[in-house]
């Protein structure tokens, strides 16, 4: 079709990290403009993977504008909540330790609706608000003060 010397040499630099395909690959263009084909699906698709992996994907929004934390009050083992951001002596008591806290309806100042845990001792655990999902929570640990022990963190 085309003779050695009506090609030009060409060299296509792809930058598809993520393919097993060299990075330099060589061929041949005709000089004079004819058309010649050449299968660049194989690159193409690779290089439409790689920016599309590489774009960044935005973090899933925040379920609640506020957060809230539960513990136990070391005095008695009384289960408590509190807004997070807030101080642990904003505690208020769920239940106390001898009763299943999922049992117990509770309000938080600066959430409004009925709180109750749901999920006690399972997978998914968290708060309903109102009867309706609110938070799922997942263990969390600071320090303690005012006497409560920080368990879970639910958002």
């Amino acid at each position: 079709m085309f003779s050695s010397s009506s090609l030009q040499k060409s060299t296509f630099l792809p930058s598809f990290p993520f393919s097993s395909r060299p990075l330099f690959t060589t061929f041949y263009r005709p000089l004079n403009n004819h058309r010649l084909t050449m299968l660049f699906a194989p690159a193409l698709v690779s290089a439409l993977l790689a920016a599309v992996m590489a774009s960044p994907v935005p973090a899933p929004p925040k379920r609640n504008a506020v957060g809230v934390q539960l513990g136990n009050r070391l005095s008695d083992g009384d289960d408590v909540a509190w807004l997070e951001g807030q101080p642990q002596s904003s505690a208020i008591p769920i239940t106390s330790s001898a009763g299943n806290p999922c049992d117990f309806p509770f309000t938080i100042e600066g959430i409004e609706g009925t709180l109750q845990l749901f999920g006690c001792g399972t997978t998914p655990f968290g708060i309903n608000n109102n009867g309706a999902e609110f938070a799922v929570c997942a263990p969390f640990s600071e320090p303690d003060k005012f006497g409560v022990h920080t368990t879970y963190h639910c958002a």
